[in-house]
């Protein structure tokens, strides 16, 4: 009797033991399921995070400037995150993440014509821009480098003429900025009405009309700014109409020798004209539209946004 006890004593133990086993096989089981989980949806949090970023941009309406804080993010993410970066997750793994792909399309050279003021483009050579991670990865939008290159771009001071003694020159430090290249563009057709004309055409152009173009470029560049002084010597005198007009007009024409041309930070120099331009197609870009193919829309395995399309709408607001 007493040995059955001791028996049934041990096999509810054993009993017990397996139940006890049981239970936290089960409790560990049900607590790596709902780890699993909690990552599984962690993941897809983040790719909706993720694809939320970009998918906002898959409309008919995106705006040029919209495209230049999109490119820049493209590049961005490629750079770090792409399996053509360098950055690591937890666990010193390379991420790996598929490469965005983002194409802007402009159909055609007629298309790119709406962005420049002349027969050619300064900016956009190509009807394509991709940006991937085969092409353009280490870079920026490339023209909007361009751009900020002529801005804060110095006038020249330099002599004029025959003398060397004489000179024109800017009596303050002057830079191009947004403001001042926006206020050329705005008056555009009335400060380069004469730009073409050969100096003796110059000089039979109405006296108003040369003080009118003349009072425009001025107040386009800002007065506090842009004052020119001749120069003889030591001794600066202020101008006159005629010799500002002569400097205004050698200014404005599109081809012109070096020591008539704005300086860039880069060191490049471009004519007041060509600079202008440069910012007119920047402008004109910024306001362009742009519509996403959404038949070009592609996400990778992992369901996030892998490829990205825009082509050209032929509108400019």
């Amino acid at each position: 009797m007493e040995n059955a006890s001791k028996a049934l004593i041990m096999a509810g133990s054993v009993l017990i033991g397996v139940i006890v086993v049981s239970l936290f096989m089960v409790m560990a089981n049900s607590l790596t399921d709902y780890q699993q989980t909690q990552t599984q949806n962690q993941r897809e949090a983040q790719i909706i995070s993720f694809n939320n970023s970009y998918e906002g941009y898959i409309r008919d309406n995106v705006k040029g400037y919209e495209l230049m804080s999109l490119v820049n993010k493209v590049v961005d993410y490629n750079k770090r995150q792409s399996s053509q970066g360098t950055a690591k997750d937890e666990q010193g793994q390379d991420l790996g993440f598929d490469p965005i792909e983002l194409t802007i399309d402009f159909g055609n050279a007629n298309n790119r014509k709406n962005f420049s003021r002349g027969d050619t483009n300064e900016l956009f050579n190509d009807d394509k821009y991709e940006f991937n991670d085969k092409k353009n990865i280490n870079s920026k939008i490339n023209f909007d480098e361009k751009v900020k290159d002529i801005l804060e771009a110095k006038l020249p001071v330099c002599n004029w003429g025959n003398n060397p003694n004489k000179r024109y020159e800017v009596d303050k430090t002057f830079k191009f900025t947004e403001e001042k290249l926006q206020g050329l563009l705005d008056n555009y057709d009335t400060i380069f009405a004469y730009v073409d004309l050969s100096k003796n055409e110059l000089e039979n152009v109405d006296q108003k009309e040369k003080l009118k173009a003349l009072k425009t470029f001025n107040l386009a560049f800002g007065e506090n700014y842009f004052q020119l002084k001749e120069k003889t010597g030591n001794t600066l005198n202020d101008f006159t109409d005629e010799q500002y007009w002569y400097v205004f007009s050698t200014w404005l024409k599109k081809d012109v020798d070096n020591k008539y041309k704005v300086t860039t930070d880069s060191g490049k120099k471009y004519s007041i004209w060509k600079t202008l331009n440069i910012y007119y197609e920047y402008d004109q870009f910024k306001r362009a539209e742009f519509k996403c193919d959404r038949t070009q829309v592609e996400y990778s395995s992992t369901g996030r946004i892998k490829k990205l399309y825009f082509n050209f709408t032929g509108k400019i607001d």
